[in-house]
């Protein structure tokens, strides 16, 4: 099972006038405990991420799954509805689930969403939203 958390890091990059300036990035990293966050963080540096930056949160990611994709240009994240009977009174059931996309506008995104659950879900689904996110790195 995936953990994922989501992390929001300070650090400083240079503008389109080459001026350097603080940024804020939000990462995505999947892990075991909020201490392992914290080491992959530190291992990182200057790989994936910038070479000076401090954390100023860690949470807890409620996405069912992510959709990874190489070097996306926007993440998206998606609310799919679910829909499933109840064994017990034989009503329908809707259960709402968060999934974080790869894509270079809504439709690509869309598509791959739908792409993937046909693949993965058996249930009957709708996507009930699809909006673009902040997100900048994801660390699996």
């Amino acid at each position: 099972m995936n953990n994922w958390f989501e992390c929001i890091i300070k650090h400083e990059t240079v503008d389109s006038s080459g001026i350097i300036v603080s940024a804020q990035s939000k990462v995505i990293i999947n892990s075991t405990s909020y201490t392992d966050v914290e080491n992959k963080l530190s291992l990182l540096k200057g790989v994936e991420l910038p070479e000076e930056f401090f954390v100023t949160n860690i949470k807890k990611a409620l996405f069912e799954d992510i959709i990874i994709q190489p070097d996306p240009e926007y993440w998206f994240k998606a609310k799919v509805i679910f829909l499933e009977i109840n064994e017990k009174n034989g009503k329908p059931k809707k259960t709402p689930k968060s999934f974080l996309i790869p894509g270079h506008d809504f439709i690509s995104s869309t598509t791959l969403l739908n792409e993937y659950i046909k693949n993965n879900y058996i249930t009957d689904s709708y996507i009930h939203t699809i909006s673009l996110t902040n997100i900048t790195y994801i660390v699996r």
